[in-house]
């Protein structure tokens, strides 16, 4: 079973509300007041959050706040939320439950409804292989019927069903050549998800914060205990 070493992993959730929002948490706002009270302790500053009017179109209105020095970020839409940590550390395994329940927080002060919706969770990861090839390992999971001297496996698509998590969330993963680090994969696993409460919606993330892993596991790679990063 290959070993490998996250070399960086990331993970962006976007929850699609139900209904269209009547305000974003502006400065000035009881909403603000909520936002500035659940993000302090991530290092947020004035600098750090940005409004983003691009256009006259509400819909391309947005309020955005960076987080534990730029590495994550909450944005908010009239229709939408996105939770970001990019450099995801094994200690910060609680730091993106936190951020979606934080952001949940300031979102009931604005509309009730805002717990409804739909979400789309992403894992993406580079993935160091300490005791293996990359392009032997792509080959091995290539399914393949004949031979195909002429072509080199190079990415790779499947939809997991590994257990009802998986099915329930239509659970998809794509493999491919790291082009950023040696010897290295390059993974990412989407989820999608309904909910109709906040609570639904944390408890979901739970399960996936270690799910990725057996994931993993069915393309026989093992995590070092050396590793830099994870969830």
């Amino acid at each position: 079973m290959p070993k490998f070493e996250a070399e960086q992993l990331s993970v962006k959730i976007r929850w699609q509300f139900k209904f269209i929002l009547s305000s974003l948490p502006f400065p000035g706002t009881k909403s603000f007041g909520a936002l500035v009270r659940e993000f302090q302790s991530f290092g947020l500053t004035p600098q750090g959050i940005s409004l983003h009017t691009p256009t006259n179109n509400l819909g391309e209105t947005s309020l955005e706040i960076m987080l534990l020095n730029y590495r994550a970020s909450v944005l908010f839409d009239y229709s939408s939320l996105e939770v970001v940590v990019n450099n995801l550390l094994v200690e910060e395994d609680d730091i993106l439950l936190r951020l979606l329940q934080g952001a949940f927080n300031v979102m009931k002060l604005i509309e009730g409804s805002t717990e409804e919706g739909r979400g789309t969770t992403i894992v993406s990861a580079h993935l160091r292989l300490l005791d293996d090839n990359i392009s032997d390992f792509l080959t091995r999971m290539v399914k393949k019927e004949g031979e195909m001297k002429h072509l080199v496996p190079d990415a790779m698509a499947f939809r997991i069903e590994l257990d009802d998590l998986a099915k329930q969330s239509e659970a998809r993963i794509v493999l491919a050549k790291s082009v950023k680090y040696e010897n290295a994969i390059f993974t990412e696993m989407t989820y999608n998800f309904g909910s109709d409460s906040a609570e639904a919606a944390i408890e979901f993330h739970q399960k996936i914060t270690n799910h990725y892993k057996a994931v993993f596991g069915i393309f026989d790679l093992q995590e070092s205990l050396g590793s830099k990063e994870g969830t």
